[in-house]
Protein backbone atom coordinates (compact mmCIF):
# COMPACT_ATOMS: atom_id res chain seq x y z
CA UNK A 1 0.00 0.00 0.00
CA UNK A 2 2.54 2.20 0.57
CA UNK A 3 4.22 1.91 -3.11
CA UNK A 4 0.86 2.69 -4.27
CA UNK A 5 0.90 6.18 -2.06
CA UNK A 6 4.35 6.91 -3.41
CA UNK A 7 3.54 6.17 -7.11
CA UNK A 8 0.66 8.36 -6.74
CA UNK A 9 2.71 11.12 -5.20
CA UNK A 10 5.10 10.55 -7.89
CA UNK A 11 2.51 11.05 -10.30
CA UNK A 12 1.04 14.28 -8.64
CA UNK A 13 4.00 15.70 -8.36
CA UNK A 14 5.04 15.29 -11.95
CA UNK A 15 1.40 16.60 -13.30
CA UNK A 16 2.10 19.68 -10.55
CA UNK A 17 5.54 20.14 -12.62
CA UNK A 18 4.13 19.83 -15.77
CA UNK A 19 0.86 22.05 -15.18
CA UNK A 20 2.97 24.31 -13.73
CA UNK A 21 5.33 25.34 -17.02
CA UNK A 22 2.23 24.42 -19.37
CA UNK A 23 -0.90 25.18 -17.55
CA UNK A 24 -1.54 27.94 -20.17
CA UNK A 25 -1.49 28.27 -23.91
CA UNK A 26 1.47 29.47 -25.12
CA UNK A 27 1.83 33.26 -26.81
CA UNK A 28 4.59 32.18 -28.91
CA UNK A 29 3.97 29.58 -31.84
CA UNK A 30 6.93 28.06 -31.70
CA UNK A 31 6.21 26.55 -28.27
CA UNK A 32 2.92 25.06 -29.12
CA UNK A 33 4.67 21.92 -29.69
CA UNK A 34 5.73 21.62 -26.43
CA UNK A 35 2.56 22.91 -25.30
CA UNK A 36 0.80 20.11 -27.22
CA UNK A 37 3.64 17.17 -25.93
CA UNK A 38 2.70 18.10 -22.12
CA UNK A 39 -1.14 18.03 -22.51
CA UNK A 40 -0.87 14.65 -24.09
CA UNK A 41 1.24 13.15 -21.08
CA UNK A 42 -1.10 15.11 -18.28
CA UNK A 43 -3.92 13.74 -20.11
CA UNK A 44 -1.75 10.31 -19.44
CA UNK A 45 -1.40 11.12 -16.00
CA UNK A 46 -4.97 11.76 -15.16
CA UNK A 47 -6.11 8.59 -16.32
CA UNK A 48 -3.19 7.05 -14.33
CA UNK A 49 -4.12 8.99 -10.90
CA UNK A 50 -7.95 8.78 -11.95
CA UNK A 51 -7.04 4.61 -11.95
CA UNK A 52 -5.36 4.51 -8.42
CA UNK A 53 -7.77 7.10 -6.37
CA UNK A 54 -11.16 6.36 -8.37
CA UNK A 55 -10.53 2.93 -10.12
CA UNK A 56 -15.05 2.68 -10.64
CA UNK A 57 -14.38 5.85 -11.78
CA UNK A 58 -12.07 5.07 -14.29
CA UNK A 59 -13.28 1.92 -15.39
CA UNK A 60 -16.76 3.68 -16.20
CA UNK A 61 -14.82 6.08 -18.44
CA UNK A 62 -12.83 3.60 -20.18
CA UNK A 63 -16.22 1.69 -21.28
CA UNK A 64 -17.85 4.37 -22.47
CA UNK A 65 -15.02 5.06 -24.14
CA UNK A 66 -15.02 2.25 -25.53
CA UNK A 67 -18.56 2.00 -25.84
CA UNK A 68 -18.11 5.31 -28.00
CA UNK A 69 -15.75 3.48 -30.27
CA UNK A 70 -16.95 0.43 -31.33
CA UNK A 71 -19.92 2.66 -32.79
CA UNK A 72 -17.76 5.19 -34.43
CA UNK A 73 -15.92 2.76 -36.21
CA UNK A 74 -19.01 1.59 -37.66
CA UNK A 75 -19.27 4.63 -39.37
CA UNK A 76 -22.54 5.22 -39.77
CA UNK A 77 -22.92 8.65 -41.35
CA UNK A 78 -25.99 11.15 -40.20
CA UNK A 79 -28.62 8.83 -39.21
CA UNK A 80 -28.14 8.91 -35.40
CA UNK A 81 -29.26 11.20 -32.78
CA UNK A 82 -25.48 12.52 -31.84
CA UNK A 83 -22.68 13.20 -34.91
CA UNK A 84 -19.48 13.80 -34.15
CA UNK A 85 -17.85 17.01 -34.85
CA UNK A 86 -13.90 17.10 -34.21
CA UNK A 87 -13.71 20.70 -33.53
CA UNK A 88 -10.84 22.74 -34.88
CA UNK A 89 -9.52 24.97 -32.39
CA UNK A 90 -7.90 28.21 -33.20
CA UNK A 91 -6.09 27.90 -30.33
CA UNK A 92 -4.29 24.58 -28.28
CA UNK A 93 -6.46 22.31 -26.45
CA UNK A 94 -5.61 21.36 -22.82
CA UNK A 95 -5.93 17.93 -21.23
CA UNK A 96 -9.53 17.84 -20.04
CA UNK A 97 -10.99 18.36 -23.22
CA UNK A 98 -9.86 14.92 -24.44
CA UNK A 99 -12.70 13.18 -24.42
CA UNK A 100 -11.52 9.74 -26.18
CA UNK A 101 -7.76 10.29 -26.54
CA UNK A 102 -5.53 12.72 -27.60
CA UNK A 103 -5.70 11.73 -30.91
CA UNK A 104 -8.68 11.32 -31.66
CA UNK A 105 -9.85 14.61 -30.30
CA UNK A 106 -9.00 16.09 -33.69
CA UNK A 107 -9.28 13.45 -35.94
CA UNK A 108 -11.50 15.01 -38.70
CA UNK A 109 -11.57 10.75 -40.37
CA UNK A 110 -14.06 10.40 -38.05
CA UNK A 111 -16.73 13.27 -38.60
CA UNK A 112 -20.53 12.33 -39.56
CA UNK A 113 -19.88 9.41 -37.65
CA UNK A 114 -22.98 8.70 -34.96
CA UNK A 115 -23.22 7.73 -31.64
CA UNK A 116 -26.77 7.01 -29.83
CA UNK A 117 -27.56 9.79 -27.17
CA UNK A 118 -27.27 7.14 -24.40
CA UNK A 119 -23.58 6.85 -25.23
CA UNK A 120 -22.80 9.69 -25.64
CA UNK A 121 -24.11 10.92 -22.47
CA UNK A 122 -22.52 8.40 -20.60
CA UNK A 123 -19.19 9.40 -22.21
CA UNK A 124 -19.91 12.99 -21.69
CA UNK A 125 -20.94 12.21 -17.48
CA UNK A 126 -18.03 10.19 -17.06
CA UNK A 127 -15.36 12.80 -18.42
CA UNK A 128 -17.53 15.17 -16.68
CA UNK A 129 -16.71 12.70 -13.24
CA UNK A 130 -13.06 12.45 -14.07
CA UNK A 131 -12.01 15.84 -14.60
CA UNK A 132 -13.50 16.84 -11.56
CA UNK A 133 -11.99 14.74 -9.49
CA UNK A 134 -9.05 14.42 -10.82
CA UNK A 135 -9.09 18.90 -10.16
CA UNK A 136 -10.01 17.89 -6.40
CA UNK A 137 -6.90 15.86 -6.33
CA UNK A 138 -4.80 18.25 -7.53
CA UNK A 139 -6.17 21.22 -5.57
CA UNK A 140 -5.88 18.97 -2.27
CA UNK A 141 -2.24 18.17 -3.37
CA UNK A 142 -1.57 22.22 -3.93
CA UNK A 143 -2.87 22.62 -0.20
CA UNK A 144 -0.38 20.03 1.30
Amino acid sequence: MAQCGRKLDDLISRYLELHRQYGHAPRRREDRPHFEKAQRELWQLAQAICSLTHPALQAELDAARRDVMAQVCLHIINCGPVVVRPRNYLRPITWPEFQLTPELSQDVTITGATVTSDVAKRLRLAHKNQVSAIYAIIHKARLQ
